[in-house]
């Protein structure tokens, strides 16, 4: 819940891209996907993106940012990898 409410309050400038849920091992319980939480936040933001591959992910952050932008990435596990694409098909183009 406490995702949806920050996620909710973007501003009309911004865009979000939801990957799937790192789940690190434990008690942790994986009671939501990332798509369901996509679904919620799209309530109150409608530009909330899952697209349940990085790639179709990094393509479109690639086709729709401009020069200017700041491209903001935050996760777990081995997300400095999409990192990496971005920026080098950003030099690229």
């Amino acid at each position: 819940n406490e995702l949806v409410e920050v996620f909710s309050s973007l501003d009309g400038q911004e865009r979000l891209y939801l990957d799937d849920i790192y789940y690190g091992g434990g008690t942790v319980e994986k009671d939501i996907s990332s798509k369901e939480l996509a679904e919620q936040v799209k309530r109150r933001f409608p530009d909330v993106h899952y697209m349940g591959d990085r790639k179709s992910i990094v393509q479109d952050i690639v086709k729709k940012a401009q020069s200017g932008d700041l491209v903001l990435v935050m996760g777990a596990r081995d997300v400095n990898q999409i990192c990496k694409k971005i920026l080098e098909s950003l030099k690229s183009d």
